[in-house]
């Protein structure tokens, strides 16, 4: 594709601690291992974009310091145009703490740094810079942004898959919003809008009619806590299963879900099979730990299928 993808979210660096437990207040526990890697919304989806082969370009939030460096520096590694990753003076590149227990617990810290001076003037740059086909907004960027950004998709005709799946993303107003080609929702938003916890198919049916009268969307997918997602076009809907493979990190999961769904789509119109694709990229996600690190090529994909004897459709 020479279309160029643009994405709008965070930016910031991860530190993940590997403990066995957390020790009690005041008291020492040794580690078991240490990660330092970039991390975001916005980091991870144009990384995932990139992976699969596409022009792909974010705009992000990152201080004037190191951290700010070393992301910069790999995204330039995977082949995203950092052009737009846009330096916030006398900030700090946000930090995430991760302590993740043996269990699979994980407790996170979030120091925002330079995420949190993203406005509109930044989006406007983004937007007459690159010239995008296609966009995807992350919903943990200010929802005024998040708006903006809707908008400005609107006037130059670019499709815009919009995720509202963190807990930042519960002040978007989705009523003020344009037209959106797909939203995927998580069942926190879901459950904070409709007052309907997700469930079974009528439960879930219901939930994106409910979201069908706030934001016109030509696809909702509903992304349900067992890993599954129910797909609704505003008349018929899919039920798309997950994989029964346990998850080693699921730390950029999300992010190369939504990448290989809208590319998916992009190339078959089918949106059903591009949901069944971008739940296979998001397990094969999940098998390895890290972020960017993390994410398949469409060779990887071709190989996952091919040894475990899955549709080739999916990799057509």
């Amino acid at each position: 594709m020479a279309s160029t993808f643009l994405t709008l979210g965070r930016a910031f660096m991860a530190e993940n601690f590997y403990v066995s437990a957390m020790p009690p207040a005041d008291k020492l526990s040794v580690g078991k291992a240490y990660a330092r890697y970039p991390d975001g919304s916005g980091v991870n989806t144009a990384a995932a974009l990139a992976r699969f082969g596409v022009r792909s370009c974010v705009m992000a939030k990152i201080g004037d310091d190191i951290f700010g460096d070393v992301i910069e520096e790999r995204l330039s590694a995977l082949g995203v145009a950092s052009t737009y990753l846009i330096r916030a003076a006398k900030n700090q590149t946000g930090v995430c703490a991760i302590i993740t227990e043996n269990l699979g617990v994980k407790r996170k810290i979030l120091m925002e740094g330079a995420n949190r001076t993203l406005n509109n003037n930044d989006v406007d740059f983004a937007f007459n810079e690159s010239r995008p086909n296609y966009v995807i907004i992350n919903g943990d960027i200010p929802s005024e942004s998040v708006r903006y950004a809707v908008d400005l998709a609107d006037d130059v005709h670019a499709k815009v898959l919009l995720s509202v799946c963190s807990d930042f993303a519960l002040d978007i107003d989705l009523e003020s919003l344009c037209s959106v080609e797909i939203l995927v929702i998580d069942s926190l938003n879901a459950k904070r809008r409709t007052n309907i916890i997700p469930g079974d198919v009528p439960t879930n049916l219901k939930i994106c009619s409910v979201l069908s009268e706030d934001i016109n969307a030509k696809y909702y997918i509903l992304r349900c806590p067992d890993g599954s997602c129910f797909v609704y076009d505003g008349k018929y809907y899919y039920v798309i299963p997950t994989y029964e493979l346990e998850a080693l990190d699921t730390t950029a999961s999300l992010e190369c879900f939504n990448a290989a769904l809208l590319l998916k789509y992009l190339l078959n119109n089918d949106i059903k099979l591009a949901c069944e694709f971008a739940v296979l990229c998001e397990t094969i996600t999940t098998q390895k730990l890290g972020a960017t690190g993390s994410l398949p090529t469409l060779a990887d994909v071709r190989k996952f299928v091919a040894e475990n004897q899955l549709d080739e459709r999916l990799v057509k």
